[in-house]
């Protein structure tokens, strides 16, 4: 019997995932960062990574969001 699974995992939606949710990416990324193989490995770096950014881009816009609030508000 051979090893292979019959359906090939999402990893597109698992990096989505990871960006929309950061610490989902984080959990993710640690899990598959201690596997053996240098897919998974590597896999682990883009979850982690994937996380960072959206947590880096979700800061960014309420930076933005705050500066607009601010402005309108300065505008009255």
């Amino acid at each position: 019997m051979s090893d292979e699974k019959l359906t090939p995992t999402p990893k597109w939606l698992f990096l989505l995932l990871s960006y929309l949710l950061p610490p989902v990416g984080i959990i993710l990324g640690i899990r598959y960062r201690r596997k053996d193989e240098a897919a998974s490995r590597d896999f682990g770096a883009q979850a982690i990574a994937a996380a960072v950014l959206g947590l880096t881009s979700c800061a960014v816009l309420y930076a933005v969001w705050f500066i607009v609030l601010g402005a309108a508000w300065f505008a009255k």
